[in-house]
């Protein structure tokens, strides 16, 4: 290592630092291999940063999964090459020759120390795209899974007296052919990471609970469970989650908050009646707390916030029933002394034995012993149903009709007052 090198090493250590700005952060672009890569075979992952600001010289230590290793010693490859696209340089015979100089050196404990400099103290050009890359080997024993790449200790040099520290972010690799893989995630997530899991399918539980903090969108995948971040102030710029529904009512929990709008409405439980319950629109559903909704139009409900803050953990309603949330796929055990119902076919339903909740859903539970095998859903302070809702309805739940006047009928066939089940009912 010359004087320079050390000089400016020495100079990054101990520039005033600042917090990094929005995605003013580093990390390995998500990708997929096999165990087994042996040198020579040219495969590559690639390093991107997405700044608001240009820099001039970069240091940061990156975490490898057991198994995966870069090649630092060989004739044929340099372990880093540098983006032609992003830092200045020229070319010679078609090879890119940066005007940084650079070094990896593998520490005692299996992680790299990665230095980027420049005399000149010239700027990286760009904001976004590929920054570095690396050559890499994996062992042969190496098992399928999707493992987590982290970079820690960072620090982008702004000019020769300022820098900025990015926070620890992780991305992943993905091994082979995992199913209901596991991700842990730590410290910031880049949006680019965020993207690519969104549409990541080998990927069962995505592990929250270290992330200090979020870029892009959070997009929670309908049967992917999740742990929620155990930092109390993780705010993301954009969290979604959509679901598939035949039904029109469903229940749902989220670590954001969420408000009704013309394709679905919220609503709380208000009162119990036989085997009824009625519900009380609301227009906004707190961040961890679980809720029952209707589905207004089209075939699937799509549940965005923009600037959530994601809850640290779920709060369970409390009512005449309890309602009780889920992040991730949940067996509840019957306990005849304290009932269990979810939902099915627009109807909260008792469980028998056993059942399953699968993620971002809900299902309530009482104290009460009750031989109530299905509550019917009613709306407070509205019709209780139309005429097609109790057509509906009948087709599950048997139901006794009358005119007010006695007679008993299949079903209301005009609007009018009619007595379903002993109860007034008014039909439009």
């Amino acid at each position: 290592m010359n004087k320079f090198f050390r000089t400016i090493i020495y100079i990054l250590l101990l520039l005033p630092l600042s917090v990094a700005r929005a995605e003013d952060v580093l990390q390995v672009t998500p990708f997929a291999t096999v165990a087994g890569v042996e040198e020579g075979s040219d495969e590559t992952f690639s390093i991107e940063m997405k700044n608001t600001q240009s820099y001039t010289a970069i240091e940061f230590n990156l975490y490898l999964p057991e198994g995966m290793t870069l090649i630092t010693e060989s004739d044929e490859y340099d372990p880093m090459e540098l983006s032609s696209e992003r830092f200045p340089g020229r070319f010679r015979k078609g090879v890119f020759i940066p005007n940084h100089n650079y070094d990896v050196t593998l520490q005692s404990d299996g992680h790299y120390y990665i230095t980027i400099y420049n005399e000149d103290l010239e700027t990286i050009r760009g904001t976004e795209g590929e920054l570095l890359i690396f050559y890499y080997e994996t062992a042969a024993d190496m098992q399928p899974g999707v493992y987590p790449i982290t970079i820690s200790g960072t620090v982008l040099g702004v000019d020769s007296h300022t820098g900025v520290k990015p926070a620890t972010s992780t991305s992943y690799v993905k091994i082979g052919s995992p199913t209901n893989a596991t991700l842990p995630l730590t410290g910031y997530v880049p949006s680019f990471v965020n993207e690519a899991l969104a549409t990541e399918t080998a990927i069962g539980t995505l592990d929250c609970s270290a992330v200090t903090g979020m870029g892009g969108t959070l997009t929670l995948v309908d049967g992917r469970n999740f742990v929620p971040p155990v930092a109390a102030d993780v705010t993301v710029p954009v969290a979604t989650y959509s679901r598939t529904m035949t039904n029109d009512w469903g229940t749902v929990c989220l670590p954001y908050a969420v408000k009704s709008d013309a394709t679905v409405q919220f609503y709380r439980l208000s009162g119990q009646q036989g085997n009824v319950f009625y519900f009380d629109e609301i227009d906004e559903v707190e961040a961890g707390q679980p809720s029952v909704f209707k589905k207004l139009s089209g075939d699937a409900v799509t549940l965005t916030a923009e600037n959530a803050l994601l809850a640290t953990e779920i709060t369970d309603v409390e009512s005449l029933f309890t309602l009780k949330g889920v992040y991730a796929q949940t067996t509840v055990n019957v306990d005849e002394a304290a009932p269990s119902y979810y939902i099915a076919e627009n109807q909260f339903k008792k469980g028998t034995e056993y059942f399953t909740v699968a993620p971002y859903r809900a299902y309530f539970q009482t104290n009460t012993p009750n031989e109530v095998k299905a509550y019917r859903v009613l709306i407070e302070g509205e019709d209780p149903a139309g005429i097609g809702a109790i057509e509906s309805e009948m087709q599950s739940v048997s139901y006794d009709v009358f005119t007010v006047g006695g007679q008993r009928i299949a079903k209301p066939v005009t609007t009018g007052v009619y007595i379903v089940n002993k109860q007034l009912m008014l039909v439009k």
